[in-house]
């Protein structure tokens, strides 16, 4: 049993497993932790997946230089754009589709949009965005300038959640047709997101791989 002692409170959440870090929350367990690169790239080596990222080469990349989203990263592959990074970041370049092989092959699913809001977010604990007027500067008042952060080095939520909100964006389950990521990321303003709005929500299509958008599972049977 962990305890975690906040502005007084104290919250006591069971992790369910330590290897997975798997948080019960509620009626569901939540991975505690974005997805890494480590987990990611472990993921790919066991069962030889082949992500969207490795079949088309190409995804969104923000240029700080032009102050601009650019398309296509042609003859880069998944492991060649992660090689330079901490293993310890969020796997990004991930689509709707593979972080749902992902989650699958460890006998967990994507959260609900509905269980985003009342599991994951339901209290939120400030991360990784952008500090600052957005795209011009970033203040990195957070620690964090122009970059994301490794998985569980921010402070966590009441529920022993870490980066709900920030660092990056995070897919969860399709409604219909419909496809979205919520959380916002360290390239997102939260003044333009509106204040209020805690943990954002952004439509993707679901073939579409950011540099900074990733995922967590969640679990039915823990």
């Amino acid at each position: 049993m962990v305890c975690l002692l906040i502005t007084s409170m104290i919250r006591c959440n069971q992790i369910i497993d330590s290897r997975n870090q798997k948080i019960r929350v509620g009626k569901i367990c939540v991975q505690q932790k974005e997805v890494s690169i480590s987990d990611f790239k472990e993921f790919k080596s066991k069962t030889k997946y082949i992500s969207d990222f490795d079949i088309t080469r190409r995804g969104f990349v923000y240029s700080f230089d032009k102050q601009q989203w650019k398309d296509t990263l042609f003859g880069v592959d998944w492991t060649t754009y992660q090689r330079n990074f901490d293993h310890n970041l969020p796997a990004t370049m991930v689509s709707y589709r593979d972080a749902c092989a992902y989650c699958d092959w460890l006998g967990g699913r994507l959260p609900t949009n509905a269980e985003w809001d009342k599991y994951i977010a339901k209290e939120i604990t400030q991360g990784n965005t952008w500090q600052g007027i957005f795209p011009y500067n970033d203040s990195g008042e957070d620690g964090y300038k122009n970059k994301m952060n490794p998985v569980g080095h921010t402070p966590p939520n009441m529920d022993l959640l870490y980066d709900v909100q920030g660092n990056v964006w995070e897919w969860v389950a399709k409604e219909g047709f419909t496809t979205m990521v919520r959380g916002a990321s360290y390239l997102s303003d939260l003044k333009i997101c509106g204040e209020k709005d805690t943990s954002p929500l952004l439509r993707l299509p679901e073939y579409r791989t950011h540099m900074d958008v990733g995922f967590r599972c969640v679990y039915d049977n823990c």
